[in-house]
């Protein structure tokens, strides 16, 4: 079995719980409800045996950059990439075709973390089922999550 789904928007880490003075923890507003984005996004069966998880993150590209234009150009031009337009245009072909890595928070690990909690018990009947997991930063025009779930071999 193999599933693929998206998840529209921008990625949200997983949110530190916050201890309220009784004592009692409670998980923040915005992980809770890309947590239920999650859930809804989600259309498949539940995997049984071991699964393996790849997760590719696209965050929004920002509006400007401190690469010259003369940068871009040439970095589109290694890659093969029309080289006409404005820098802002040059700055989104070379963000939509990942050749500037998109280092930029949240933490991918946090992300990740976000979306295996809100599939637990709902794609599989618990995360330690996961014994392979590959997660990538990208920027995008499209912020969004894509994710895909694979059975594993079990040996």
């Amino acid at each position: 079995m193999n599933i693929k789904f998206t998840i529209e928007g921008q990625p949200v880490a997983k949110g530190r719980p916050r201890i309220l003075r009784n004592g009692r923890a409670y998980t923040p507003k915005k992980t809770k409800d890309y947590q239920d984005l999650v859930k809804w996004s989600y259309k498949g069966e539940k995997f049984e045996g071991a699964i393996g998880i790849e997760i590719e993150l696209y965050y929004g590209i920002s509006k400007t950059t401190k690469l010259k234009k003369d940068k871009l150009v040439e970095l589109l031009k290694e890659n093969g990439v029309n080289t006409e337009g404005s820098k802002s245009e040059l700055w989104v072909r070379v963000c939509e075709k990942n050749i500037v890595k998109a280092i930029l928070k949240p933490d991918l690990d946090n992300v990740a973390k976000a979306i295996l909690d809100a599939l637990n018990g709902i794609a599989y009947i618990d995360d330690n089922q996961v014994v392979e997991l590959i997660v990538r930063k990208k920027r995008s025009v499209n912020p969004r999550a894509e994710v895909e779930l694979y059975e594993v071999e079990e040996i």
